[in-house]
């Protein structure tokens, strides 16, 4: 696991950002994909997020531009969607149906100032039967990948993201 700590004002920048979010969506009619925890949630899986795409922004030196609902093409931070749990003591990494088989996906995990990216998977590759489970009732399956599960080389990681190799 990589650790990253964030200092006060990132959290702040961060945090701000994942407030900005949830406005934005509020506005625009955007609504969570799974209601888990009521609305009080979404405010939080918005901040909760945002300091988790910060953390691997870090990581990689720079280059976040803050929450957006429409990447067109782009990741959360470069070509990765970055997930964050607060979920420190059985962290997965959550995909949804929807998402783009492709896609490389970050696990970070924790709640500050110090975070972990815990490690990462192709969405395809967490779109199996064993990991879907249909946690809420109001939403469709998900698929939650332990920890334990995920690929954890870091340096392969980091250069494909600066460099742009395929994966």
């Amino acid at each position: 696991m990589i650790e990253i700590e964030l200092t006060v004002p990132e959290i702040e920048r961060a945090a701000r950002a994942g407030l900005d979010a949830r406005l934005r969506g509020l506005a625009g009619g955007w609504r969570q994909r799974i209601e888990s925890g009521g609305n009080w949630m979404a405010w939080a899986n918005h901040i909760n997020g945002s300091l988790g795409e910060y953390c691997v922004a870090k990581w990689l030196g720079g280059g976040w531009q803050g929450m957006r609902f429409d990447t067109r093409g782009e990741g959360d931070v470069g070509r990765v969607e970055v997930r964050t749990t607060i979920n420190e003591k059985e962290p997965q990494l959550v995909v949804y149906q929807n998402d783009e088989p492709a896609r490389l996906f970050v696990l970070v995990v924790g709640q500050g100032p110090k975070w972990k990216i815990a490690g990462y998977e192709r969405a395809k590759n967490a779109m199996l039967d064993c990991y879907k489970m249909q946690k809420y009732a109001n939403g469709p399956p998900q698929f939650f990948v332990p920890v334990s599960k995920l690929r954890t080389d870091f340096a392969w990681l980091r250069e494909w993201m600066l460099k742009g190799k395929a994966a």
